[in-house]
């Protein structure tokens, strides 16, 4: 068929195109969707779904199969206003899949299907107000050209070249670049003549992740390509970086815009996260929704199940196949068997799950890791914060004190715009019950760090957005007065005013017994303190009530202290080894970590060191300025390491406590509290 048999048959005989008319008839792209795939495709172009698919839709957003699957909430009521504001589609869609799970090929579908609801138009150029002779880009980005071409790429460009329609108005069909012609392109070169310039101003080409050269396009259509993997050493820019430039030439299209943020997960930081947090906000989020985001999170196999529905029956089994999948998935759906192919599938997936499971949770049940290079493993952060002890007793927030335990607090105080960590706890005993460990333990009883509660003062809780300081220091001067803790001390950045003022404060309540002071540590005590942690949570020594709430802001003051223990990256230079928190994503401090790591090491420091035969403590705690001590060996007159702590404090009438073998905890603790 010639251009112009073609651009009469379109205008005289123009009639809507459903999405899924589109990718799956002959007279389009021909390409059969399996139920699901059709049914999340017209869902993205606001179309009307029969009743089966309206089913079909509420089963995703209800989990699927397992509760696998994840959608934006509200999608029905999105797709509404999406209507209302004279749309087409969903502005932008995230589809976080994991691997082979068909998202590539319906964003190719997708983007084919919006190339050519523009290319239908007479004058494109005219219809966005553009100059005459600006391109209309469709661009695949990556985190390198190469991954760009090869990728989503050419997924697109497989799509555009099967459709029919389209075929006729190819100007360009490579490997790096396809354009196309629009109707008023062929005009054009009708009045002007040819040239052997390439007058097509629809192009779709793909691009490494740079934002210098997407800020210059005039994008139509932007898909990130492994938007999860556009991090600072694996791409040229980041992914925010690449997507702040992005917008400008997305804006000028309004609502006719559409973005695509793909990838499989990765991490829970950076810019695909954060877009994919921001679509999955429900209507009453304090902070605001996005109606024209829909996001969708899917394992591999997940859109490939209800095979069985499909109306021309064209799909006897799934492309991917669960681990879980039983022989028959729905008891009174014979269709639904896994035939002998499928079955095999199943097993090879049992395999590669049990081989890595880490990387199969990631990689094909698409689920967010904590991050990359996690210090801790997130299931142990979990089981700390489980809210129970080893005797059945429940873990929750202690703010009254008691007269049972010798209590330790520490402060980590940052800049008066950034956090402000702080945490008090003490120790329990409980019966050994590994007999190779019982000889570690006095008595055969292992003492466990059980934290009173941990706190985190926010900067933006204050006016100005700047911690007042004096009003930390009457909280903290209250928590002395109601803990009498052995001690409280302050990592060594911006305390020394609040120290001083503090000792002032407790000599004025008539608490005598609290050491304040600072702690300060080289890089390899730090690492020795960090490892020390890892070592007694790896154990099960230590507990943090779930249930620390600010009553004033709702604040989850345990759940932050848990995202921050996650988040801890562990990070290597050179020779040197370090913990240190991400620089970029959700949660970027570790306030509160530092501070469960000072009081976990004061408690358990030298067993943890008998129990894996390193020197967490091998640099002595040493005596430092009046009422206060340090870590390292400043004082020349001390012994080898610095004086240690628990003779430093017998010496100021603290008989019993210890900061390496753990504080006594027993009753016979000399605790006055003035009452």
């Amino acid at each position: 068929m010639s251009i112009i048999d073609n651009y009469i048959k379109k205008t005289v005989a123009m009639r809507h195109v459903s999405v899924a008319e589109f990718a799956e008839s002959s007279d389009y792209c021909g390409k059969p969707l399996y139920p699901l795939q059709r049914v999340l495709l017209k869902t993205m172009f606001l179309e009307e779904l029969s009743g089966k698919e309206e089913d079909q839709l509420t089963w995703l957003m209800r989990g699927g199969r397992s509760g696998e699957v994840f959608m934006s909430p509200d999608v029905r009521r999105r797709r509404d206003i999406m209507r209302e504001r004279g749309a087409a589609h969903f502005g932008e869609i995230n589809l976080v899949g994991g691997r082979r799970s068909s998202k590539g090929h319906i964003t190719g579908l997708a983007g084919a299907y919006k190339l050519w609801l523009v290319q239908q138009l007479d004058d494109p150029g005219e219809y966005f107000n553009l100059d005459p002779d600006k391109v209309l880009d469709f661009v695949c980005v990556a985190a390198s050209f190469d991954q760009a071409k090869t990728l989503q790429f050419a997924d697109l460009r497989a799509s555009i070249s099967a459709c029919k329609p389209l075929q006729p108005y190819l100007s360009k069909d490579l490997e790096e670049i396809l354009t196309i012609k629009t109707d008023a392109d062929i005009e054009q070169v009708r009045e002007r003549g040819s040239s052997g310039r390439d007058f097509a101003r629809l192009r779709v080409r793909p691009m490494a992740a740079n934002s210098d050269t997407i800020r210059g396009t005039a994008s139509l259509l932007l898909v990130f390509d492994e938007f999860a993997f556009f991090l600072p050493g694996e791409s040229r820019q980041s992914a925010q970086q690449v997507y702040g430039a992005a917008e400008p030439s997305l804006a000028q299209f309004g609502h006719h815009a559409l973005v695509f943020a793909n990838s499989s997960p990765w991490t829970r930081v950076g810019q695909f996260f954060e877009q994919y947090s921001l679509s999955m906000r429900p209507e009453d989020h304090p902070e605001g929704w996005y109606p024209q985001n829909l996001a969708v999170q899917f394992p591999s196999w997940a859109l490939f199940d209800k095979w069985w529905e499909d109306e021309n029956g064209r799909w006897k089994n799934a492309i991917m196949v669960s681990p879980d999948w039983p022989d028959l998935l729905e008891p009174e759906e014979p269709r639904s068997a896994l035939d002998p192919m499928s079955q095999g599938k199943r097993e090879n997936e049992k395999l590669k799950e049990k081989a890595n499971k880490e990387t199969y949770k990631v990689e094909r049940r698409a689920q967010w890791a904590e991050v990359l290079d996690a210090y801790f493993d997130p299931d142990v952060v979990d089981r700390v914060f489980s809210g129970w002890l080893p005797d059945g007793r429940q873990c929750g927030a202690n703010y009254s004190g008691t007269y049972r335990f010798a209590f330790v607090g520490h402060c980590d105080p940052s800049s008066t715009t950034a956090g402000f960590g702080f945490a008090m706890g003490h120790v329990e005993e409980f019966p050994c019950v590994d007999p190779a460990m019982a000889e570690i333990w006095p008595g055969g009883m292992e003492r466990h760090v059980v934290f009173d509660f941990v706190k985190r003062w926010n900067p933006d809780d204050f006016a100005g957005h700047t911690i007042n300081y004096i009003e930390v220091r009457k909280e903290l001067a209250h928590w002395v007065s109601i803990f009498r803790p052995v001690s409280l001390t302050f990592d060594q950045y911006n305390s020394v005013g609040l120290i001083q003022e503090l000792r002032e404060d407790a000599r004025k309540m008539g608490v005598f017994n609290t050491q304040i002071g600072e702690v300060t540590a080289t890089a390899a005590i730090n690492w020795n303190r960090w490892e020390a942690t890892k070592t007694a949570f790896n154990l099960g020594l230590v507990h943090i009530p779930p249930d620390c709430l600010d009553p004033r802001t709702g604040f989850d003051h345990s759940g932050y202290a848990s995202l921050e223990l996650k988040f801890l990256q562990e990070i290597q230079t050179g020779q040197t080894k370090r913990v240190d928190k991400q620089s970029m994503g959700p949660v970027q401090t570790k306030d509160v970590a530092d501070c469960i790591a000072e009081v976990t090491v004061k408690f358990l420091g030298s067993y943890l060191g008998d129990i894996t035969g390193k020197a967490f403590t091998e640099a002595q705690l040493a005596t430092g300025a009046e009422g206060g001590y340090q870590i390292g060996g400043r004082n020349p007159n001390a012994p080898r390491g610095g004086e240690r702590f628990e003779e430093f404090m017998k010496g100021r009438g603290q008989a019993g406590a210890q900061a390496a073998r753990g504080f006594d905890m027993t009753g016979r603790h000399p605790r006055r509290r003035g009452r």
